[in-house]
C-alpha cells in the first residue's frame, strides 16, 4: 500500500487517519503489505515547479479552515504566503517498476493533471480499479471532469457501486458526487471481495 503526500509533515497525521478510519484494518495492512509514503505531488510533468497550499493536519489556526480541502494553489492563492513548493513526478514515473492493483485519487480538483501523467498506467492491465472523486472541484483550474470519465471509459473501465455489507458490486451508468468506483477487471475484483477476510465495523462483521 502506497501513500503519496505533498508534504512529509503530513505523514504522521495520515497514518493516524488510516488507523482511525479503517477500524483496526491498518494493523492488518502493515503485516500483509508494507505501508509506504512518498513526499511528492503527482501531475502531468516532472520538476520542482508545483505549488501546494498548506492546510489541514497542521495545528495552526490560519490553516484550519481548509482542512481536507487542501489543494494545488491557484494563481490567486499563490500570492498567499501559506503555500509551499514541492517536487512533482508523474504517476507513470512513480509506478514504473511497481504497478498498483487499485488506485485512489482525491486531489481536490487536480485529478485531470494526475491522469494526464498516467497514460502508461491506465493502459496497464495490472491496474484493475480506480476510486476517484469527481465533484466539480476541477472547475477551479478550468478542467471539465466529464473528460476524465470519457478517458477512463476509453481505457476499459466501467462505473460500479459497492455495498460493503452485502459485498455486492452493481454496474451503474452515472457518476457519484463523492467517490466514483471504476473497475476494469470485474472478475478479479469480485473474486478478491469474496475471498477477503471479514472485518468488524460498529460491532458488525462485514
Amino acid at each position: 500500500m502506497w501513500n503519496l503526500s505533498p508534504d512529509a509533515v503530513l505523514w504522521p497525521c495520515i497514518l493516524y487517519q488510516v488507523a482511525e478510519w479503517t477500524f483496526g484494518f491498518f494493523t492488518y495492512c502493515r503485516e500483509s503489505s508494507p505501508f509506504e509514503s512518498s513526499s511528492v505531488s503527482i501531475s502531468l510533468v516532472s520538476g520542482y515547479t508545483g505549488v501546494f497550499s498548506v492546510t489541514f493536519t497542521l495545528n495552526v489556526d490560519t490553516f484550519k479552515n481548509l482542512d481536507t480541502a487542501n489543494h494545488v494553489a491557484t494563481s490567486i492563492e499563490i500570492a498567499n504566503k501559506n503555500i509551499i513548493k514541492i517536487p512533482i513526478k508523474t504517476l507513470d514515473e512513480v509506478t514504473k517498476n511497481n504497478t498498483p492493483l487499485i488506485l485512489k485519487i482525491d486531489v481536490e480538483g487536480y485529478e485531470t493533471e494526475v491522469l494526464n501523467g498516467a497514460n502508461n498506467l491506465l493502459k496497464n492491465p495490472i491496474l484493475k480499479a480506480i476510486i476517484i472523486e469527481l465533484n466539480g472541484a476541477g472547475q477551479r483550474y478550468g478542467y471539465d471532469e466529464n473528460l476524465i470519465h470519457s478517458k477512463l471509459l476509453l481505457n476499459g473501465f466501467k462505473i460500479f457501486s459497492y455495498n460493503p455489507y452485502s459485498r455486492e458490486l452493481v454496474n451503474i451508468n452515472y457518476l457519484s458526487k463523492q467517490n466514483t468506483l471504476y473497475i476494469r477487471d470485474y472478475d478479479f475484483v469480485k473474486e478478491r471481495i469474496i475471498d477477503s477476510r471479514k472485518i468488524k465495523i460498529q460491532k458488525q462483521l462485514i
